[in-house]
């Protein structure tokens, strides 16, 4: 299976978002709260279904309302395409799948996908970093249940079911056990058999009560009949009194029906239509007069039309279109005679330009290819920038020459101001032995070392035998004990070796302080001696030559540094100077070539030598352009000739229409040409108005016809009404129909009537026994109705008596029952056989079905399991790099390990958390591989690689990359290195979702 694309209507915070899939290995990158996990429920959703509202999954409606929901499309190899689109509430159906565009219902999905749901998708397919935390806390035995349940059925955890069935069997029966259902039903057995055999003499008595109390069940049957049959005699006279009032009216409306005039038939709103007819009869011959009235003024109104000149139209119109090209045919001959004269000028300008020696045929022969063009253009390019960059070395050798005079001069200068050597020895060798500032720091400087030599002697203990002494008695004492006391020889030679080396390492201690406190001292008389000497060198120093001495050597130093500066810069001149000079020499031997290869090109093409080479360019472009100029004067002069012929041509048609117009020929044709228009136009006009009229007239004349044609039809329709109420004169119409619409009223209230009637009673054959009885007039209904009422009463208080005592009669049973009745003992003590029955069958169905589970277990342990266990071994050892190399197959009894390259056996436990992470990551890859499953589910990846060292990592992406070759696998990270790491198809959530709410595609 291949995800093609998501469609996010509003999921989580997303909304109207698009996400485009394919093939291979995809990075789905974003920060934290982009929407990877949305995204990843997202995918499950569309495949599962949304989780119900009990489940604890996260309920990802959309945050600010909206369509909750979206569309997933998928492609199945030599299946077709999926397409799965599911909105929660939606009416009348949530969810709509669609297989190669045909409709199918969710269980059709679960089988089209391999029966996969969410937990098993979740457990071999998408892989969290929870996940692989949650492989982590299992048990060596757990893990290895885990590990054969997933490779054996995939729908189920197996270890899950084992125990479930264990735990079911025990909860049915244990040999030994009491609480267990089997064993406590066969103590009630007991208990019930003995019930039984107590309970046996009150039958006789329970079957007497029996038979009194279904006696008079059976009286009540017969009281609860005759009452229902009352209440529907009650029903039927109330019925009766009700509708008999509507039935007498009726019998009065019929009778007046009669007395009405016999009208066998009559139009339906007869007399309105007929007023309306003759209304319209009226305004129709007024219509028919106006139209013959307009017939005349129009035949009146037709014009007179020249047929001949109407002929001469399409020529007219011909010359007429082609008037605007005359006009530009015209500004083209005037354009064309001015370009020649204009060409010719500059031609001769030229020509005066470059020398009397040219000619036209000259220029047409003159070489002015490209080549010759760029050759001369090349030329004047590096004569002109050799020239440019000669005159600037000649400008930067100028000022180099002044820079380097003026600053030599300076060098010289400061030299001279500079002391000897002899003089600034002596003055620095008075400074630095009698500058009062240094004796103060120096002075300060032994002060502090004084000071700190008295710490330290404070700090020091004076060396001692006393530790030495106490520690060698101890030891001898000791020993001697050891010796002769205990009689433990060898225990008192060893301590009294171990006093001897302590004490003579105590002895050497105090021996070092010894030695260590000398020295200080020492030290801190020779410090003390040399600051006497300072403080008396202090006392016989003057002060004034020593501020002038140090005043000499600052400034010396000063302009020391400055001398040194000024000289360096000498140096640096002169160098550049000399580098400028080589310059200056090559470029002006490059030049010299140049203008001289220049000269050499300019006599072969036959140009002024007194020229400058910026002009031989010019020239060459502007004898291109002559020849282009010669090229253009023959070809206007050919276009010239053309104009004037089409010109004449022109003018020729003209003329000969003018004699049919009969106009004169002495104005311009222009003039000519609108004056024959003008005289076709309202010849035109006319016989436009000629037709136009025509054509009213046409239309008057039929609108003429259509009058005629619905007086007739209203005359026709005024004789129907007349024929249908068989009627010779409009005043016995009128009272016919009078007579029609009062037999129509009474109809209707009869009618009504009979709807109330229906409203009562609505069975039929009631009605018809109703309406016997209304007819022969002879049962008086109050009567009858007191009648039943009075039996009524007289049933309930009956009926309310023998319920009392079949109620007494219930109570007097269920005491015989309390006290141990022996039928129902009896039936307790066979419901109870059958439920042992049925438990005992319950029992060996979970037994068989352990047996059968075990047998599989072994069966699959041998097939599956093996190659789960061969593609986790390779994935593991790809992952670390050869590190591991083998894993044990997780049989039941066995330890689950791994195994070093070195040979080196560790359990999961052992290894560190990255380790653990990719030695479950590879079993998660494994299971999904050897899944029977011919759909090849996506494989998603959430962050799994955060505990990987880069190393690892990336022999980690490389597994994966191996494993998208048949899988397809969305690789969703926060960290952009691990994304850049990937090398699949990237998708950048925070941006592609920017571009694509509203729709957004993610690409």
């Amino acid at each position: 299976m291949i995800i093609e694309k998501l469609i996010i209507y509003g999921y989580g915070f997303l909304k109207n978002a698009e996400i485009e899939l394919g093939s291979s290995l995809h990075v789905i990158y974003g920060k934290n709260e982009a929407g990877k996990s949305t995204i990843l429920s997202f995918i499950e959703t569309m495949l599962f279904g949304f989780p119900k509202r009990q489940q604890s999954e996260i309920q990802y409606a959309p945050k600010s309302g909206g369509t909750y929901g979206g569309k997933l499309i998928a492609h199945i190899r030599n299946r077709g395409h999926l397409t799965i689109e599911r909105i929660r509430g939606r009416e009348p159906e949530e969810s709509l799948i669609y297989v190669n565009d045909k409709k199918i219902d969710e269980s059709s999905l679960h089988s089209y996908l391999d029966k996969i749901d969410r937990p098993l998708f979740r457990q071999l397919f998408s892989t969290r970093l929870e996940h692989l935390r949650t492989m982590e806390k299992l048990q060596e035995d757990d893990l290895n249940r885990f590990l054969l349940g997933a490779s054996l059925s995939g729908h189920l955890s197996l270890h899950e079911i084992e125990s479930h069935l264990e735990v079911l069997r025990n909860e049915l029966y244990r040999p030994r056990g009491r609480k267990q259902v089997i064993n406590e039903s066969l103590a009630e057995l007991n208990k019930l058999a003995d019930d039984v055999k107590k309970s046996e003499s009150l039958k006789a008595e329970f079957e007497k009560k029996a038979d009194e109390k279904a006696k008079m069940e059976s009286e009540l049957n017969r009281l609860q009949t005759e009452k229902k049959r009352l209440k529907n005699e009650k029903q039927f006279y109330e019925k009766l009194l009700a509708v008999t009032p509507l039935y007498k009216s009726i019998e009065r409306l019929k009778l007046k029906l009669e007395q009405l005039p016999s009208v066998a038939q009559f139009p339906e709103n007869g007399v309105e239509r007929l007023e309306q007819i003759k209304m319209k009869l009226v305004d129709i011959e007024a219509e028919y007069r106006a139209i013959e009235k307009r017939i005349t003024q129009l035949e009146r109104s037709v014009p007179t039309v020249n047929e001949e000149w109407l002929l001469e139209g399409d020529k007219v119109d011909g010359l007429r279109e082609r008037s605007e090209v005359y006009q530009l045919k015209l500004e083209q001959r005037l354009q064309v005679i001015e370009q020649i004269k204009h060409d010719e000028r500059d031609v001769r300008e030229f020509i005066e330009q470059i020398g009397t020696n040219w000619t036209v045929e000259k220029i047409m022969n003159a070489n002015v290819s490209l080549t010759e063009q760029e050759k001369l253009e090349q030329l004047a390019a590096d004569v002109n920038e050799l020239s440019n960059e000669r005159n600037h070395i000649e400008r930067e050798l100028a000022s180099k020459r002044n820079q380097l005079k003026l600053i030599d001069t300076k060098e010289k200068e400061l030299k001279k101001t500079l002391l000897s050597k002899e003089e600034k020895h002596q003055l620095q060798t008075l400074v630095l032995t009698h500058d009062e500032d240094s004796i103060e720091n120096e002075t300060l400087f032994i002060q502090k070392i004084i000071d700190r030599y008295d710490r330290e002697l404070r700090n020091m203990q004076k060396g001692t035998a006393l530790p030495f002494a106490i520690t060698l008695l101890i030891g001898i004492a000791l020993s001697f004990y050891l010796l002769f006391v205990n009689s433990q020889m060898y225990v008192a030679i060893v301590v009294a070796s171990l006093s001897g080396f302590v004490s003579y390492f105590i002895y050497k201690a105090e021996q070092q302080k010894r030695a260590t406190r000398e020295q200080i001292l020492k030290l801190k008389a020779d410090e003390e001696n040399r600051l006497k000497q300072l403080q008396h060198e202090a006392l016989h120093v003057d002060n004034r030559d020593i501020g002038a001495a140090k005043r000499k050597l600052s400034i010396d130093e000063e302009r020391s540094k400055e001398w040194l500066v000024v000289k360096h810069n000498v140096d640096q001149l002169q160098i550049e100077y000399e580098r400028i000079m080589n310059d200056y020499d090559v470029i002006d031997r490059s030049l010299q070539t140049k203008r001289e290869e220049a000269r050499q090109w300019a006599k072969r093409h036959d140009y002024p030598t007194t020229l400058s080479m910026s002009h031989w360019v010019e020239l060459f472009h502007r004898l291109k352009d002559a020849k282009k100029q010669v090229l253009a004067i023959e070809r206007a002069n050919a276009e010239k000739k053309t104009l004037e012929q089409w010109i004449r041509e022109y003018e020729h048609d003209v003329y000969e229409v003018c004699s049919i117009f009969q106009l004169n020929r002495k104005e311009n044709v222009t003039s000519l040409l609108l004056k024959i228009n003008r005289l076709l136009e309202e010849e035109k006009a006319k016989k436009d108005q000629e037709i136009r009229i025509a054509m009213q007239i046409e239309e008057e004349k039929k609108q003429l016809q259509a009058v005629l044609e619905k007086k007739n039809q209203y005359e026709h329709e005024l004789k129907q009404l007349m024929q249908i109420a068989q009627c010779e004169t409009e005043e016995e119409f009128f009272v016919f129909g009078k007579a029609w619409d009062e037999k129509q009223t009474i109809k209707d209230e009869i009618n009504r009537m009979k709807r109330e009637i229906k409203i009562h009673i609505r069975d039929e054959q009631e009605k018809e026994r109703i309406e016997s009885v209304v007819t022969k007039g002879k049962v008086n209904a109050e009567d009858k109705l007191l009648e039943r009422e009075q039996r009524l009463r007289e049933i309930d208080s009956k009926e309310a008596n023998m319920m009392q005592r079949i109620a007494q009669r219930q109570v007097e049973m269920s005491a015989i029952e309390e006290g141990g009745e022996y039928d129902a003992n009896l039936q307790k003590l066979e419901l109870k056989k059958a439920q042992l029955r049925h438990d005992a069958l319950d029992w060996a169905t979970y037994t068989v079905a352990l047996h059968l589970l075990t047998k599989t277990k072994e069966h699959f342990r041998n097939e599956r399991l093996p190659k789960v266990i061969a593609i986790a071994t390779a994935y593991f050892s790809k992952m670390t790099n050869g590190t591991y190399h083998a894993l044990s197959v997780p049989v039941d009894g066995e330890d689950f390990f791994v195994e070093s390259k070195n040979g080196v056996r560790f359990s999961p436990s052992e290894l560190s958390r990255g380790t653990q992470e990719q030695l479950y990551l590879s079993l998660r890859l494994a299971l999904s591989s050897v899944y029977p499953s011919s759909l090849s589910f996506p494989i998603l990846l959430d962050d799994i690689l955060v505990h990987f060292d880069r190393e690892r990592r990336q022999a980690a992406l490389r597994v994966i990359r191996e494993h998208a070759e048949t899988h397809q696998v969305l690789f969703f990270t926060c960290h952009e290195q691990i994304a850049n790491e990937c090398k699949g198809k990237r998708i950048n959530l925070q941006k592609e979702l920017r571009t694509h709410q509203g729709i957004h595609t993610i690409s």
